[in-house]
């Protein structure tokens, strides 16, 4: 937990570990969201490679995010010296699936805010006119969006609940995984460093921006999955560490009353949710 009165960051986890990893302080905030690889295949000491990904993601942006280089150097060379780490520990062996994770991040560059997504992170922003806009990457979500559809019609199809539909059909999540960092599909950091070159990257002058949220997906079901409100009542509420706490609690309670999943398709009961806030010119 980071906490002052100009930023902070909040991350829980879906499960008995978390593959969400964040960093904030008052010239930069990121998150980062860890896929699980569908493979099975597991080398590091930590619960997962998706989360030893993710860890390993937030120490090296907390070192050099602010260095005087463009925000796509930054992310190559630490995308070459991680995936190194890690061919390391696996130690020649063969890797089907290489750990993946989403980038959401902001920094200040001058007298401005750079943003830099990939994978469906985002970047929330309250304008210092009061409008309230989002940066990110719909690619995942269009890909994520199909499966859930496919996986919704099997459920229907079989009179099951869609929860235990996933379960059982671990297949549609991998047809469509192995479309990731390929032309015309979805990008996200991991073993293909080519691929950071797909990722968004935006300028704003700081002095027009009052606040900067960046959220993984697990969070932003507050407004595009379970919608307990929308996307613009979040931006506004959030100005406290309370706040964003408060709004996931909320969030917690809702998907318990739907832990089938059918009411509001998604892959499964909770995933692991992360928010950081800069307040900037309020």
């Amino acid at each position: 937990m980071d906490k002052t009165n100009n930023y902070f960051g909040l991350s829980k986890a879906g499960r008995q570990w978390n593959e969400d990893a964040y960093g904030i302080s008052e010239k930069y905030g990121f998150v980062l969201d860890g896929a699980t690889v569908l493979s099975g295949e597991h080398y590091t000491s930590s619960e997962s490679d998706a989360k030893w990904y993710a860890n390993k993601w937030a120490e090296y942006l907390k070192e050099n995010i602010n260095n005087d280089e463009s925000i796509f150097d930054i992310l190559t060379k630490g995308n070459d010296k991680i995936i190194g780490e890690y061919k390391a520990i696996v130690n020649k062996k063969d890797i089907i699936d290489y750990p993946s994770c989403t980038c959401a991040l902001y920094r200040e560059v001058g007298d401005e805010i750079e943003f830099f997504v990939i994978g469906d992170s985002a970047i929330l922003i309250e304008s210092s006119s009061n409008h309230y806009f989002s940066i990110e990457d719909t690619r995942n979500k269009a890909n994520d969006g199909i499966v859930i559809n496919m996986l919704t019609q099997i459920a229907k199809d079989e009179h099951k609940p869609l929860i235990e539909t996933i379960k059982n059909h671990p297949e549609i999540v991998r047809k469509t995984r192995k479309n990731k960092n390929s032309l015309g599909h979805y990008f996200v950091l991991s073993d293909n460093t080519q691929a950071i070159l797909n990722g968004i990257s935006y300028r704003m002058p700081k002095k027009y921006i009052n606040k900067i949220i960046a959220i993984t997906d697990g969070y932003a079901q507050v407004y595009d999955t379970m919608y307990i409100m929308t996307l613009e009542k979040m931006i506004s509420k959030i100005n406290t560490y309370d706040d964003a706490l408060k709004i996931y609690n909320k969030l917690y309670k809702a998907q318990d009353k739907d832990n089938t999943c059918d009411k509001h398709p998604r892959h499964k009961l909770r995933d692991d949710a992360t928010i950081v806030c800069s307040i900037i010119n309020k």
